[in-house]
């Protein structure tokens, strides 16, 4: 599987997220590929129309064309998004994948996308803003997870990637709440979203590193952290370079970069865990330190009343510098609630 999304996807991406862009609007984005335009015209919730069309004008040459462009506005701006998203992972998977225009599949996004669809509902059903910038984070754990599967990997491995991104759903959470309570977020657009990508990196390191044998396995390292108790978290993280050679925030941020759609804070992702390495950028090292409080906040968001915030110094700094009390802290945690993919 490509690390690109390709163009057309890209491009349609970015066009649904600028509220200004109308349905029809898509359209000639979409058409770039002759592929995703057959594949929709063959689509089961389609055809009854596509015929009705075909009926009333049998010897027209453009029909391809023009039925497209109906067919798109009928489905809308997400719908369109969605289909197109879901048609290159089809068209990015397995060995023997139907490829030509000629060639038919059943497009679903509610079983290829589906981390994509719950990242942007979350926050529809608050009715947070950039719910489409939330899409595109889910979009990540999809792609990753089509990939395990064409390559028929063990199933830990989906499972890591799953449970990743609820821990990203939960600091999105947290992150979005610190920014709310803020004067001013310069990158507002992305903090629920580099939020829920921050801890991807686990799923890639548990792909990379499959299997139980020992502490050089990601289940073993896990496993082998188990043991340490209050000290787990840091233990985790600290002692990834150490058995792997990297870590998964590294491998976070080089995935987003390789899909190109958070590049303008990917720094933040990489220093999510140290953002004092952004200083003298001052609106990524916000990003950052907000990224870095939620992760350390999300491993135990249902904190007891006698139990401290599991945070650094440098993060109990920060919120006292953007009077941010420990009470609107632990607020947030107990209104935190987890994700569930249909």
């Amino acid at each position: 599987m490509p690390s690109s999304l390709g163009h057309t996807l890209k491009n349609i991406l970015e066009a649904h997220a600028d509220e200004n862009v109308r349905a029809f609007q898509l359209a000639p984005l979409f058409e770039v590929n002759p592929v995703y335009t057959s594949w929709l015209l063959a689509q089961p919730m389609l055809t009854r129309k596509v015929a009705e069309w075909t009926e009333e004008d049998p010897k027209r040459t453009d029909k391809d064309l023009v039925f497209a462009r109906r067919s798109l506005s009928l489905l809308g701006k997400s719908a369109t998004r969605n289909f197109a998203a879901s048609a290159r992972l089809i068209r990015s998977g397995e060995a023997g994948t139907p490829r030509k225009k000629t060639d038919r599949v059943q497009v679903q996004p509610a079983q290829l996308i589906p981390s994509a669809l719950a990242a942007e509902n979350f926050c529809l059903e608050r009715s947070w803003v950039h719910s489409e910038i939330a899409f595109w984070a889910g979009l990540h754990y999809d792609w990753i997870t089509a990939l395990v599967a064409a390559k028929k990997a063990p199933k830990e491995i989906k499972t890591t990637l799953y449970e990743a991104f609820r821990e990203g759903v939960r600091m999105g959470q947290i992150a979005y709440d610190l920014a709310r309570q803020l004067r001013s977020v310069k990158h507002g657009q992305y903090v629920f979203g580099a939020a829920v990508l921050a801890p991807i990196g686990k799923g890639l390191l548990s792909a990379a590193f499959p299997g139980n044998g020992g502490v050089k396995t990601w289940a073993g390292h896990l496993q082998s952290c188990e043991k340490l108790g209050a000290i787990r978290p840091f233990a985790e993280e600290f002692l990834q370079k150490q058995r792997f050679g990297t870590t998964s925030v590294e491998l976070s941020s080089l995935y987003v970069l390789s899909l190109g759609l958070f590049s303008e804070v990917e720094p933040a992702i990489r220093y999510s865990r140290e953002p004092w390495m952004l200083e003298g950028q001052p609106d990524l090292e916000q990003l950052a330190m907000m990224l870095s409080i939620a992760g350390s906040l999300a491993v135990n968001v249902r904190l007891k009343k006698e139990e401290d915030l599991p945070l650094s110094k440098q993060e109990r700094a920060w919120l006292a510098k953007n009077k941010l009390s420990e009470e609107s802290i632990r607020k947030t945690l107990a209104s935190v609630v987890e994700v569930r993919i249909q």
